[in-house]
């Protein structure tokens, strides 16, 4: 895996502004897709993509999560989490690898950045929620008198029940996170690894046939056996006999 260059975290100018465009429940945005799928080619920055969004494409195409890293998924490692980020494929011609005959495969089911365009979202760390903003874009389908509601935006995709699970598996990424930073002279016996554990319990170790809050937590106790300095995440989940 190679590096992300550059530096992931967000400037105060930006965060500021995403602040400033936070839309509640009832706010409306106007927004009318034309299905042109050009947000799903050539674009400037690739596709980053959760452990709950592979968890989705799975269960969407029927295969397992590991199958999802093997064939749809480049890895680089985080300058700022050092933690392995997955970014979605394209193809030679700049086309999503999740795209057939200009249709997503996983429509029903994609990536959360993808299903709440053009908004976008970020975490709250208080209370931990997200919030969504509305955000500047150049798709067509923004040139519009079409309105929404942000709580009718989020149904179309199940989002609210989808953040749930993605604030789990955040809490997750953060605690790794968190402990690989403190982690600065690890042996390359030990560092090679953590990565393959890193890999398994943020992306891999997701079966469909268990609540992803479970495995949420059962990939937390690996960590906590394997990685150093790892503090359990404040999950809801929090027993043997909670995650029966």
């Amino acid at each position: 895996m190679s590096e992300i260059k550059g530096n992931s975290r967000l400037s105060k100018e930006a965060l500021d502004q995403y602040l400033s465009h936070i839309i509640g429940k009832d706010d409306t945005f106007c927004f009318d897709c034309k299905m042109c799928g050009s947000c799903c080619r050539k674009r400037s920055e690739p596709i980053v993509i959760t452990g709950t969004d592979i968890f989705f494409i799975a269960k969407a195409l029927e295969i397992t999560p590991l199958d999802v890293t093997k064939d749809y998924v480049n890895w680089n490692v985080g300058p700022d989490s050092r933690l392995p980020i997955a970014t979605l494929r394209e193809r030679l011609d700049g086309s999503c690898v999740l795209m057939r005959k200009s249709k997503c495969m996983v429509q029903s089911m994609k990536p959360v950045v993808c299903a709440i365009f053009p908004l976008g979202r970020m975490l709250q760390q208080g209370n931990a929620t997200y919030s969504y903003f509305a955000q500047p874009s150049a798709c067509p389908g923004s040139d519009t008198t079409v309105e929404h509601t942000l709580g009718e935006w989020l149904s179309g995709f199940n989002i609210e029940e989808r953040d749930r699970l993605s604030i789990a598996w955040t809490k997750l990424f953060q605690s790794a996170s968190i402990a690989m930073r403190k982690n600065k002279h690890l042996s390359a016996k030990d560092n090679d690894l953590i990565k393959g554990t890193l890999l398994f319990t943020l992306y891999v170790n997701y079966p469909q046939d268990q609540p992803f809050e479970v495995s949420v937590w059962r990939n937390a106790q690996i960590l906590k056996r394997i990685l150093p300095k790892f503090k359990m995440p404040d999950l809801e989940v929090g027993s043997d006999e909670d995650a029966e």
